[in-house]
């Protein structure tokens, strides 16, 4: 088993829907904004730079510790699921 210690997703979707879609999926909140799933551990940064925060783009970045597998699995959904084309 290959474990990362790091796999990490930079998204401008808001923190109340990826969230939801964790939670969704079966993951518990075990602290404030560190969710458990799937033997996987993700936890949600707010980041909050200059240029994000002028232009009031929500911009988190979303640390995934866990089996290589499950955390490349988790990487692929998250993305599809939020796939945007412009709009």
């Amino acid at each position: 088993m290959y474990y990362y210690k790091n796999l990490e997703i930079i998204s401008g979707i808001p923190l109340k829907e990826i969230k939801k879609y964790i939670e969704d999926l079966g993951g518990k909140e075990k602290s404030k904004l560190i969710y458990e799933y799937q033997n996987m551990e993700i936890k949600i940064t707010i980041e909050e730079n200059d240029i994000s925060a002028i232009l009031g783009i929500p911009r988190h970045i979303i640390n995934i510790k866990g089996d290589r597998t499950l955390a490349e699995k988790f990487l692929n959904d998250f993305r599809l699921r939020f796939l945007s084309a412009g709009g």
